[in-house]
């Protein structure tokens, strides 16, 4: 997936421990961003699928479209009994939870 190829993602990144990275983590140059956008939505033409919304998620919240970002996210937790194992949505899930869906505190 070209789209994934545009986030430098880090070292540690094991999707069966929601604590191994958080969302800040993921980073999105600025000279990515318009490839990244490109390959996102041509990605999710051809295939709606779990891990492309958390891609777009990502994707559409490092660029600032935080409507679009939360959007993904949602579909990514309400609308995908995917078929991986639970220890590899573990991350996923996590990361999306505690960036779009958890009341911040000051």
């Amino acid at each position: 997936m070209l789209a994934y190829h545009q986030l430098e993602l880090p070292d540690n990144l094991d999707f069966s421990d929601p604590k191994s990275v958080g969302w800040e983590d993921f980073h999105l140059l600025a000279e990515n961003e318009n490839n990244a956008l490109q390959y996102m939505e041509k990605s999710l033409q051809l295939g709606d699928y779990y891990f492309n919304q958390f891609l777009a998620a990502v994707i559409y919240d490092k660029v600032g479209d935080s409507e679009r970002a939360r959007l993904h996210a949602k579909n990514a937790l309400e609308n995908y009994p995917n078929n991986w194992q639970t220890k590899q949505t573990a991350l996923i899930e996590a990361l999306l939870m505690r960036n779009f869906f958890e009341i911040q505190s000051d």
